[in-house]
């Protein structure tokens, strides 16, 4: 007959050999089965435009349509600007935006950051998104005395998710803030000391039952 003393062991060594089971198989389940988030890749291309009396030269504008079209460039791209000097960038700028590239794309470096003489560096740089493939069966789909996930729980979703993006440059930085204008604010507190409230929208409501 076993002693109560005896018994409280035997449970306790039990119990501490299960912890010890399930904590192994967690530490196997995190090093082998890693999540799967989208890749932000940067990829940057550029192109030097030769100037002549800081204006560019005969088919610059062909060869920058070309170089455009070919990196197939987007308008979530950023398009810099490198040149010696303020003329040259003026009319580098106007060229870009004649081959339809957004005011707000565009970026301009310090003035004399080129350093090739007459020459005017155009570098856009694309985020591009890498999205991972669900196609990790390391734990297949077979009942296991486990219970662990399955080596493909969340992909979807971060895949999901990844694809709601405008910009994929949002996974790497958040966006500046646009100049805020308090002139609606300071509307709505005159109103309110002028007694001059608007009116609150009409409602009319009715009964769908008798129509």
């Amino acid at each position: 007959m076993m002693s109560k003393k005896n018994t409280v062991i035997a449970l306790a060594l039990a119990t501490t050999v299960t912890v010890g089971g399930c904590t192994g198989e967690i530490a196997k389940w995190s090093s082998e089965e890693r999540a799967k988030p989208a890749i932000v890749e940067l990829v940057s291309h550029q192109i030097n435009l030769q100037m002549l009396q800081r204006q560019p030269t005969a088919g610059s504008k062909e060869k920058l349509d070309v170089f455009l079209e070919n990196i197939s460039v987007n308008r979530n791209a950023e398009v810099w600007v490198l040149s010696p000097d303020p003329q040259s960038a003026d009319h580098v700028v106007s060229l870009l935006e004649n081959l339809g590239i957004e005011p707000t794309q565009i970026r301009l470096t310090p003035f004399e950051a080129n350093e090739i003489p007459s020459t005017v560096t155009i570098r856009v740089d694309q985020f591009l998104l890498n999205l991972a493939e669900c196609t990790d069966w390391s734990n297949g789909n077979l009942i296991n005395s486990s219970n662990r996930n399955s080596s493909n729980l969340g992909c979807s979703v971060d895949r999901n998710l990844a694809l709601t993006l405008v910009n994929p440059r949002d996974l790497v930085r958040g966006r500046s803030l646009d100049m805020a204008s308090g002139q609606t604010a300071v509307n709505a507190v005159r109103r309110y000391y002028s007694d001059k409230l608007k009116p609150l929208p009409d409602s009319n409501t009715s009964n769908f039952l008798n129509n």
